[in-house]
């Protein structure tokens, strides 16, 4: 199954190197105390990569004391990976016990944890459906890395601009609506599966309802570098 990973530049030698490794025990995430993502997994995506590299990208820069350094390039990672170790992401899991009413943030999220995560393995498929991401058990090795896409500094502004129009997605269904089709539409016209997008919806509501729509003009030659991988060895690599 081909799914995706979004990050910033820093970690892609160590990718390339020794494929995507999972969070280390210890080491803090990046979407904070109520979002944290639990030791173990890689996490990835069929559409959402470009809204978590921005992410990372972002909190990097953040982090650095040289207020004058230029921040990390987000970059794309597209894998091949086995569906037997693919599992629901966590925040799927809390934000259902959380529309049961019967708990608040902080009780979910004490409530699902790995062993959890791995009693309800086979609601991978629902956790990409409702809520764009699943967990991956486990490293993904260098060869099942298939390519790399490194977005140039140019174009981040043009990705914030559409991270900040919707509310953030979660388990309510949103990714299946207007929501999920942008993050779609956005993906597949960076991976240049499509030269322009002529409508996207923007300005979704909490409930849904869209209240504007964009388009995606064909991206100018340079604000993107692709490198393709077969068997963990690059094999080609060029401007796009």
């Amino acid at each position: 199954m081909v799914l995706y990973h979004g990050t910033d530049e820093t970690h892609l030698a160590g990718i390339l190197a020794e494929g995507l490794q999972p969070r280390a025990v210890g080491r803090a995430g990046n979407w904070g105390e109520h979002m944290e993502s639990v030791d173990g997994f890689v996490y990835l995506t069929p559409s959402l990569d470009w809204r978590y590299a921005v992410h990372a990208a972002s909190d990097r820069h953040a982090a650095r004391t040289d207020r004058h350094a230029l921040p990390p390039r987000e970059v794309l990672i597209e894998v091949n990976v086995g569906a037997e170790r693919l599992h629901p992401d966590e925040d799927h899991l809390r934000t259902l016990l959380m529309y049961t009413g019967r708990y608040s943030r902080d009780e979910a999220g004490a409530a699902v944890d790995a062993d959890v995560m791995k009693r309800d393995r086979d609601r991978w498929r629902e956790s990409l459906e409702l809520s764009g991401s699943a967990a991956h058990l486990g490293p993904i090795r260098p060869k099942q890395v298939r390519r790399v896409l490194i977005i140039e500094r140019a174009l981040v502004p043009t990705l914030t601009e559409l991270i900040f129009a919707w509310p953030y997605i979660s388990a309510s269904g949103k990714y299946d609506g207007p929501h999920g089709e942008c993050c779609r539409q956005v993906h597949r016209w960076l991976w240049g599966d499509v030269r322009e997008v002529s409508s996207v919806p923007f300005r979704i509501a909490d409930d849904g309802s869209v209240h504007a729509h964009v388009g995606l003009p064909p991206l100018p030659s340079g604000v993107r570098h692709l490198v393709i991988l077969r068997h963990g060895e690059i094999v080609n690599e060029r401007a796009a």
